[in-house]
Order: C-alpha cells, then structure tokens, then sequence
C-alpha cells in the first residue's frame, strides 16, 4: 500500500495582526473524519511525523560607531568626546539575518486539526524537536504547564493530576504525552553532542532560531510557545502577532560564519564582518562552543543562556539572554554575552574578554559594550549603536609568596620586593580602540591583536595609568600609578608567548640607567611609575610574571 503524500505547504498570512507563518508537514497526512474539519496525523504510525513552521528574519544588524564616553555627570552623557567616531547620516549600514524554524514533533495518537486555529494551537502543545546538543536531560520530564490567560492556582493543580491519572489508567503512559498534558520523556545528550546547523537538511529539520544576526539558538525540547490563537476584534486596537517563550534556557547550536567547524575547539579570528558589529566571528563562534561543545579540553561542561525573553514576530524577534562561562577552556576568552534586541534591533550586547594585567597578573576582562543612544547633536536625534571598551579588574588583591611555590617561583619573588599588591583602579575609563602591542622581534605568527596584548589609552592618558598600593616586605605601604598592559588569556597561558612579551616590553631603551627617563618614547613610559616624591621609588620587575 502506497503511503499518500503529505499536504501542500501552507502560508498562513493575516494583515490584521501581521501572522506571516509558512507551514510544511513531513511525515503527515490528511484524514477526513466523519464530523469536523480535516485532521493531520502520520502517515505511517511507527515513522515520525513534524510539522514545520518557519518564520522571516528575526533580527537586523547595524553598523556601530566608536565612541568613547565622557561618563558622569549624567547630564554630559549625551555629549560624545574627540576621540568618538562621527555618526553618518542614514541609512547605516546593515545586514539582515536568515529565516527561523521550529519544528515540532506530532505524535503517533496525536491529531492536528487542519484549520488555521489548530495549526496554532498545534504550536502550543506539541513537542519541539531540537539538535542533540540542546536537549534537556532526563531529569526535567514531568507535568506540562498548561498555558492559560487565568493564574494557576491548586484546584487547577488537582485537575491536571486528575486527568493525568485517568489517560494513564485508559489508554496508556504515553496518554498524557499526546494530549500535551506531560512533557516526553527526553533523552540524555548523545555522547560527543557538539554544535550541529539544524537547518542543513530542509527533508530533516529541527529548531533552529536566528536570533541574533547568523547566530542560531535553540530552546530544550520541553519548551512551551505561547500565542494568540484567534484573530482579536479587528474592530478595536490590535497587537502585532507574536509568540513567546517562558523565560527558559536555550543554547546556540550553529552560527553561519564562514569556516565555522565544530570539529575545531577553537572559535573563528575575529575579523570578517563586513562593517563593525557588535558581535564578531570570534564572539559568535565562542557562544556556540561554549554554550553546546561537549567535545571542549579541559573536561569543559557547556552552559545554557539564560533568558528572561525571547518573542518571534514577522515584524522581528525580541531577545533578552545571558551567557556566563566564569572559567573557560584553553583557547577560548569570552566569559560573558549579554543581548537585549527588540522588533530584531539591537539595543544593549556586552561581551567579555578574560585576560589579566602585567606585569602583576591581576585578573582582569576586558568588556566591549555596544549601546543604543539617541545622537543629540542631529536633528533627527536619530538613536545610533556605539560601541565603547573599558577593562574591570576581577582580582584587586594578589598576594604572593606562598608555601607551595616552587623553587623557580620562590627565586623569582626575591626579584620582587612585595608581599600583596591591590589596584584601586578598579574599572578603567572608556578605552581607545585596543592596539596591536609593537613587535620589535620580528613576525608574529596570529593576525594582528589575535591574541590580545595592549595597553589601554585613553584621551587623556596614553598609556593609561592604574592606581597601585603594595606592602612591601617590612609591612609598608607604596602608593603610586603606573601604566599595565592587558594581556588575554590566549596569551598567558602560554609562557613561550609571555617570554615573548616580556621582551617586547622591556626592549633596550628601558634597561637601567643612572640617567632620567627619557619619555618622549612610548616604550619608556610603559615602565616607569609616578611614585609621587616618595623616598622608597623602585624599579617593576616583570621577569616573575614568566614564572607563573
């Protein structure tokens, strides 16, 4: 017997609300029942079946301008200083992201009715097929929150467990899991899950949102989708047609850069955007790693984002998700992503870069901000995305001679007279456009700035300067400011590459010398501190920081 084929594509278009949803139905076929409209149910009850639903681009990215902050007082804020690069009039430029998919799962006992209303509801209630990767584990089955417009409360509570019994006790465990009443049970993650395109198979497609630009998250499979599923009175106000997501976890599964293998542990270089971004190929690739890869060194265990929104429209998604991952693997950076998108347009992202200050090794992140303001000097007071750097130190105090430390270590410390050192700068100002660190040696062998090695300038300090306070080995105070270099985590990890910083840092002109300091060069005024006419001035030493 000849399965029959599944049902033409469907668009479901309303200008009243804006709903813009194309429909496909895999595995599926119609059956006319005696009453009622048409229904959708597998084609062949032991193959899975899915219907398909894809959304237009979800989010817009924009150019962002460069801007260095003038900060407190509040009412000077708006006022951009020298260093900031000029807004160009609109329109700036722009890329648009790809189509979103979900695809839900359609039981074996399970029907879809064939009208407008029941594909929407369909939406509500079934099971979302996901990538390996994002699955929840097993753990998180149980009762499916039932999505109403009135409060749960505990006779609602009693009702579900009623019912729950009574389809278990008649027609079976899976009962409740075709009405929509309990969540299936979900399989453990494969073992290797790493990052997978769920949209490189148009015949086998699971979820796959793109949301932000080229960067495609995934909620669990147990994600619940609210919505409207009727028109509203089209005589009155109307809202714009969306559905949500609770405030769940989700994981980026895939970003379209290109080059991109999750084979590779390690993310992408950083330059490739056609324009500045708020995020490059190097922030969206290690989201996806860090987020998904279970294949990462170091025994790494990917962390979901968190997010308190993440809404779908044909007008453009709305996102508000945070990714932390406080101890990275080796050759990854990014410790935090934050985005705020509404109607696909960017309004807050923050990215986070671990790395540490020479040459006392604080540690220290390095944060690229990228923020939505209202230009006050136009006459449009048109809202601009700007994008500033600044660095916050993670470790004020770094205390050092310890018990354990080796022989080399303990060598190293009589170079440096200090038990403790405490930076009392604790967030730099806004921050110049990071520089590659000069390369007196000779080639490097990564792409400029690939891995980070800078000193941080300002408009009005070049380098800038930390304030300092050390004890010293009898227990005295030295107080004083002097410039640090922040050096990223790529970098440190490596002691041939700090053997080679250390070099650049300290080239000949900054060797000893009875003579004053001449500062007209850079290279001389990264070493030398202002002591402020204290009697007990004193040489930085970097040859530790090698040792560590």
């Amino acid at each position: 017997m000849s399965v029959p084929p599944p049902p033409q594509p469907y668009r479901l278009l309303r200008a009243t609300d804006l709903l813009d949803l194309h429909f496909r139905f895999l595995g599926l076929r119609l059956e006319k029942p005696v009453l009622g409209p048409r229904q959708l149910v597998r084609a062949e009850p032991d193959k899975p079946g899915h219907l398909v639903v894809t959304f237009g681009p979800q989010h817009v990215v924009e150019q962002a301008f460069f801007e260095i902050s003038p900060g407190l007082p509040e009412a000077a804020q708006d006022t951009a200083r020298a260093g900031s690069e000029p807004h160009k009039p609109p329109p700036v430029a722009s890329r648009i992201g790809g189509r979103s998919v979900l695809v839900f799962e359609v039981g074996a006992q399970k029907t879809v009715t064939y009208t407008d209303t029941g594909l929407l509801t369909a939406m509500r209630e079934l099971p979302l097929r996901v990538v390996d990767a994002a699955r929840a584990p097993a753990a998180a089955t149980g009762l499916r929150q039932a999505v109403t417009s009135a409060p749960d409360n505990v006779f609602h509570a009693l009702r579900l467990v009623r019912t729950v019994a009574e389809l278990t006790a008649r027609h079976g465990a899976d009962a409740p899991v075709d009405a929509g009443l309990r969540a299936a049970p979900a399989a453990e993650p494969a073992a290797g899950a790493r990052p997978e395109n769920p949209l490189a198979n148009p015949d086998d497609p699971k979820t796959g949102i793109e949301l932000p630009y080229r960067l495609l998250l995934s909620p669990p499979q147990g994600a619940t989708w609210s919505h409207s599923t009727e028109l509203a009175d089209p005589t009155g106000r109307v809202e714009l047609w969306h559905t949500r997501l609770p405030a769940t976890g989700a994981r980026a599964v895939w970003t379209r850069d290109p080059g991109f293998d999750p084979a590779v542990p390690h993310p992408l270089d950083p330059t490739g955007n056609d324009f500045t971004m708020a995020m490059t190929p190097e922030d969206r690739s290690s989201v996806v790693h860090l987020s998904s890869n279970t294949q990462l060194p170091g025994g790494f265990e990917p962390t979901p984002l968190t997010g308190d929104n993440l809404m779908l429209s044909a007008m453009g998604g709305w996102l508000d998700s945070l990714g932390r991952w406080d101890r990275p693997p080796a050759g990854f950076e990014v410790t935090q992503w934050r985005h705020r998108t509404s109607l696909g347009r960017d309004h807050y992202v923050r990215v986070m870069y671990r790395g540490r200050l020479f040459p006392f090794g604080h540690l220290a992140d390095l944060v690229k901000v990228t923020e939505r303001k209202f230009d006050r000097e136009r006459p449009d007071h048109a809202a601009y995305l700007n994008q500033k750097f600044f660095i916050m130190v993670r470790e004020p105090v770094r205390r050092y001679g310890a018990r354990e430390d080796s022989e080399e270590l303990k060598r190293l410390r009589r170079l440096f007279p200090f038990t403790s050192v405490r930076l009392l700068t604790l967030v730099t100002p806004d921050l110049r456009p990071p520089r590659p660190f000069p390369d007196p040696a000779g080639p490097v062998e990564d792409p400029p700035n690939r891995k980070l090695a800078f000193f941080p300038e300002t408009d009005e300090e070049q380098p800038f300067q930390f304030q300092v306070s050390m004890t010293d080995l009898d227990g005295r105070l030295v107080e004083f400011r002097t410039p640090m270099a922040f050096v990223g985590k790529n970098l440190y990890e490596s002691r041939a590459d700090v053997e080679n910083f250390v070099a650049r840092y300290t080239p000949a002109l900054t060797a000893p010398s009875p003579a004053p300091p001449d500062l007209s060069h850079d290279e001389v005024k990264r070493v030398v501190a202002d002591v402020r006419g204290q009697a007990e001035p004193f040489r930085l030493s970097c040859r530790w920081f090698v040792g560590r």
